[in-house]
């Protein structure tokens, strides 16, 4: 059975920690508090997410079970992305399918020497699962650079016309800036948070270009705009809505 693996991480973690400490941790807290409070939302037949931690900034979701139609975890990613960039962060998300196993019965090595040191498991942080849904949503977000959506291209039969989507010859990307469907209305109710406008979106996305021009590519910027169907012009030159 495949089941759904969500990838997503903070762009340019490095330089915002050097530079703004306290923006760093917000935009994390953000994160993670959203997503746990997202497995608490209901989803089709029974199914679930189980987080994992990864690393510093990443947080991986796998499902209990695959799904027929990828409406579902592809809204989850845009509500977390368009989340992100209201607390002056942006994420890359990778979504895609696999297998997932827990990996804890094969560290035999392991498990000894924490018994033999009495080590406390509960103060101990290490990756726990393994599998191809990680790997494979994990691998999507080392696609063109930028604050970008990746979804597996062999889902393309199983996305929903109203997902706004872009694609190339090698990569499938859902527009987060103007996707809009009633299950990410019914996330920012369950959240009850407002749920911001196409041009609100906008505007958030130049401000962070225009905070953090110096330490972003010209190829980072071209690709956030373009697969997110925004203008150039507009977001770099112009007040936005203007």
């Amino acid at each position: 059975m495949d089941r759904c693996g969500i990838y997503i991480d903070i762009e340019g973690t490095k330089s915002m920690y050097r530079n703004d400490e306290y923006a760093f941790y917000k935009s994390l807290d953000c994160l993670l508090s959203t997503v746990f409070k997202i497995t608490r939302f209901s989803l089709p037949h029974g199914n679930e997410f189980f987080i994992h931690p990864m690393g510093v900034d990443g947080i991986f979701l796998v499902s209990r079970y695959s799904f027929t139609s990828y409406e579902v975890p592809i809204n989850i990613s845009v509500f977390l992305l368009q989340n992100l960039l209201f607390e002056g962060a942006i994420g890359k998300c990778g979504v895609s399918i696999g297998n997932n196993f827990d990996i804890q019965s094969f560290l035999n090595n392991f498990k000894v020497v924490i018994e033999e040191l009495n080590i406390d498991r509960t103060n101990l942080f290490y990756t726990k699962i393994m599998g191809t849904a990680l790997l494979n949503s994990y691998s999507l977000t080392g696609s063109p650079s930028g604050g970008l959506l990746v979804i597996d291209n062999s889902l393309i039969e199983q996305i929903p016309d109203n997902i706004v989507t872009r694609t190339t010859k090698n990569y499938l990307f859902v527009d987060w800036i103007h996707t809009e469907s009633k299950y990410l209305d019914d996330l920012y109710k369950y959240l009850k948070k407002t749920k911001p406008s196409v041009n609100e979106l906008k505007i958030q996305l130049q401000l962070y270009i225009n905070k953090n021009i110096n330490n972003l590519s010209e190829n980072w910027i071209n690709n956030t705009i373009l697969y997110n169907g925004c203008d150039y012009d507009e977001i770099l030159y112009k007040n936005v809505g203007q």
